[in-house]
């Protein structure tokens, strides 16, 4: 079955008042490390104003750049996607973020952003999931994260879940293994890297005030061990294998544990 990767965050909406910030999103969206490039482009529009730019088509490479500074930096947009194919089985990667524009109505909350990536045949696995995963450390630090995970699946609908927070069944079974957990992030998504963040993923980043709330960065390591830990901006990114095709081991799955009593004190409530 086709590795999946996915990442999801919560950011602080500051996207929209930054114009270099755009532009260096913009950057990125073409980035190379995609490896597959995004052909389509959808803006999603705050209530009452201009429905405009609009990006009918595919549009070509050599116009994407531009297009997504466009898309990014129009006061119209409250959310811009980005997209490979408008069906699914041929979506080999997408990438939506929220601008921030209508924190003007809920200055408090959260925006969000998502990525999905479907690791191409025919490359070497460890080298372009590496080099995946650093573009995503750029993204996360440019639109200014509160919050994120990087995901590993290889079941499309358990990846659409922790993407977009949603769950799905299929033949009256739901697919994700706990769906209780989306549904608690659902549910607190307003709260989401502010007072609580998620369950650990193959790689999660933590804000300073996460990571002095169960003890600081030496607890973190010391009790975790993880093989791969950095910075990215302010944020401390901890992933719980050095390569991919360890990320469902043994050893990764006593960090996962570790992790996740570490984190309990700050993750999400299951219930209530």
């Amino acid at each position: 079955m086709q590795l999946i990767l996915g990442m999801q965050c919560a950011h602080d909406g500051s996207l929209a008042r930054s114009a270099d910030r755009q532009a260096r999103l913009a950057d990125l969206v073409v980035d190379p490390r995609w490896v597959h490039p995004f052909k389509l482009v959808s803006v999603g529009y705050i209530p009452t104003m201009d429905r405009e730019p609009r990006f009918p088509g595919q549009i070509p490479r050599t116009q994407l750049r531009a297009s997504a500074l466009t898309s990014l930096a129009s006061a119209s947009a409250e959310y811009v996607s980005f997209s490979t194919s408008k069906k699914e089985v041929s979506d080999h990667a997408d990438f939506k973020v929220d601008t921030g524009r209508h924190t003007v109505y809920q200055p408090d909350a959260p925006q969000f952003a998502n990525a999905k990536w479907r690791v191409p045949p025919n490359v070497d696995l460890e080298s372009a999931v590496a080099a995946w995963v650093e573009l995503q450390h750029a993204v996360i630090e440019t639109i200014a994260a509160l919050h994120a995970v990087i995901v590993t699946a290889t079941n499309p609908y358990v990846m659409s879940a922790e993407r977009w927070l949603s769950l799905t069944s299929v033949d009256d079974t739901v697919m994700h293994p706990h769906p209780e957990e989306i549904s608690a992030y659902a549910r607190k998504r307003d709260q989401l890297g502010k007072e609580y963040v998620r369950k650990p993923r193959w790689g999660t980043y933590l804000k300073p005030a996460h990571v002095a709330a169960v003890g600081g960065r030496e607890k973190i390591l010391a009790v975790v061990k993880p093989p791969v830990v950095r910075d990215v901006g302010d944020l401390l990114y901890v992933q719980l294998s050095e390569r991919v095709s360890d990320a469902t081991s043994e050893a990764a799955k006593a960090r996962w544990q570790a992790f996740a009593d570490l984190l309990a004190p700050i993750t999400v409530p299951m219930h209530g």
